[in-house]
């Protein structure tokens, strides 16, 4: 895509999400014990493509590719 021009992230097909590393939530019930609440996370990034997006950016290359045929 690069090298016709394009930008990948422009389009909505093509995502990229990141999530901050989370510590990890204790709470101590009526016991006095310490109950993990939620646990620690780490770091993350994530790519992914979003398939209806994708198909309605390939429809509008075919129609522009038909239109360009039709008007030539």
């Amino acid at each position: 895509m690069i090298e016709c021009g394009l930008e990948p992230s422009a389009y909505a097909f093509i995502c990229h999400d990141e999530w901050e590393a989370e510590d990890e939530i204790t709470a101590e019930d009526e016991e006095g014990n310490v109950r993990v609440v939620r646990p620690a996370s780490p770091a993350r990034d994530r790519y992914g493509f979003r398939m209806d997006e994708l198909l309605a950016f390939i429809a509008a290359g075919f129609e522009a590719r038909l239109s360009a045929l039709e008007n030539a």
